[in-house]
């Protein structure tokens, strides 16, 4: 029976799950994957560069399969051998983060076809009708020439529709003025809206203490 003290003198095996949870995606097969599990925790108490014959019994492997994983795990970037002297895991971390960043730029990828997708469908929507190809790559050249995000030219388009002036030329022009004023996100649009209309109001409202009546001209059923 295995003595208390024994089991917990043992030590317990600190691994990275980054790593370990990706092994897989990576295309780390099952014997590659427990030849790093060993090789990272021996290398975490002082044994840094064990011997195949060393680790096949750890892992229940012949030598020459320890040998072949360990060829792998470094074409694959998830160790490297270091003077002949020590496994180096570094670039185990520099991978996963590489994989990382791959896959957030398919995501946002993804996400910018669905954007753009929406887009077309919102303008098909609005001028109840289908698009026409030259509307389309000029749809496209507003997103990839001009670099106008789909959400941006989405909020033109509705600012098309609500000045009822449903014309890709008009919509190009709001763009512009857009682009003109530094304008870069629709919340960057919304506040400089919203601040021009307030100050279009402050214009017209009349100053205290002024003679300003207002013209009620044409207005009916007022009995003063």
């Amino acid at each position: 029976m295995l003595e208390l003290n024994k089991y917990l003198s043992a030590g317990v095996a600190n691994l990275p799950n980054v790593v370990l949870d990706n092994l897989s995606t990576l295309g780390v097969g099952p014997i590659e994957s427990i030849v790093w599990v060993h090789l990272f925790r021996l290398s975490e108490r002082g044994e840094r560069f064990p011997d195949f014959d060393y680790l096949g019994k750890l892992a229940g492997l012949p030598a020459e399969h320890v040998m072949k994983a360990i060829e792998t795990l470094e074409q694959k970037q998830l160790l490297t051998i270091v003077d002949f002297e020590a496994y180096d895991f570094t670039c185990a971390y520099n991978t996963i983060e590489a994989l990382f960043n791959q896959s957030e730029r398919a995501v946002a990828a993804s996400d910018t076809q669905n954007q753009i997708a929406n887009l077309m469908a919102s303008f098909e929507e609005e001028f109840k009708r289908a698009i026409s190809p030259m509307e389309a790559q000029r749809i496209d050249m507003w997103l990839n020439t001009d670099g106008h995000a789909p959400v941006l030219v989405k909020e033109a388009l509705s600012e098309a529709v609500l000045n009822n002036s449903m014309s890709f030329k008009y919509i190009e022009a709001i763009l512009n003025s857009w682009e003109k004023s530094g304008l870069k996100t629709v919340e960057e649009v919304r506040a400089h809206s919203k601040k021009f209309n307030e100050g279009k109001f402050a214009a017209r409202a009349p100053q205290p203490g002024s003679d300003y009546e207002p013209d009620l001209s044409g207005i009916t059923g007022l009995n003063w």
